[in-house]
């Protein structure tokens, strides 16, 4: 989700967390996929799906809004992903 305020200036980029929805089969399955190879290997979430994603949609979002005052935040495996990507971009979490 992006929530950008046009008066302050302020972008503020939230990533949602491992998918509990068994009805969404294959997002599911894949979120505990990445959940179980960060568990054994953490760098391992710099390879993920989501990761690269999350990274090329924050990009977007910096071209858009600068990043002067864009933050980021997530939960669960958001969480990690918003960490990662704040280090990435040098953007406050």
């Amino acid at each position: 989700m992006v929530l950008h305020n046009k008066v302050t200036g302020e972008t503020h980029l939230s990533f949602r967390g491992t998918a509990d929805d068994l009805k969404k089969t294959d997002q599911f399955l894949s979120d505990w996929n990445t959940n179980r190879k960060i568990m054994f290997n953490p760098e391992a979430a710099e390879n993920s799906k989501r990761f690269k994603e999350a990274s090329a949609q924050t990009e977007k979002v910096i071209a858009k809004y600068g990043k002067s005052f864009t933050t980021v935040s997530g939960h669960s495996q958001g969480d990690g992903i918003s960490s990662l990507i704040g280090q990435e971009k040098d953007i406050r979490g």
